[in-house]
């Protein structure tokens, strides 16, 4: 039971890979200047993506073999 902590690590890097943009929107929400988010922002999160879906298996991993 102890890898169940590691199923958002990992859906949240795929969301981070997939919809990068979104998670843009949601932290700045309450921004009202309408400039979206910058190239090397969305790269930044889209590798930052990978490495939390390679941790969370690589930590699932771990725990489940022996």
């Amino acid at each position: 039971m102890d890898y169940l902590g590691l199923i958002p690590l990992f859906v949240l890097g795929l969301a981070m890979i997939i919809k990068p943009e979104y998670l843009w929107e949601v932290e700045h929400i309450f921004a009202v200047d309408g400039v979206g988010p910058t190239g090397l922002y969305l790269t930044f999160i889209r590798v930052s993506g990978i490495f939390f879906m390679i941790c969370s298996v690589a930590a699932a991993l771990y725990v489940l073999l022996p």
